[in-house]
């Protein structure tokens, strides 16, 4: 979540690295702009977080994210 909320980080690396995404900067950036409906609540669950996060990373072709 910190990373996220930030936009920059290991976790946004890691991700950008296993889903194939042209640039880790990018997939930052959108992380970031969708913090709020990544993490809607403190009890959001690993799964609804994990969907938010590939659903991001599906619906903007400018990341380049090859998978997701």
């Amino acid at each position: 979540a910190k990373d996220i909320s930030r936009g920059q980080g290991e976790a946004i690396g890691a991700l950008a690295v296993i889903n194939q995404c042209a640039d880790s900067r990018a997939v930052g950036a959108a992380l970031q702009a969708r913090f709020g409906a990544i993490f809607p609540s403190e009890q959001a669950t690993d799964e609804a977080v994990t969907g938010a996060i590939l659903e991001t990373l599906r619906a903007d072709p400018a990341l380049g994210c090859a998978r997701g």
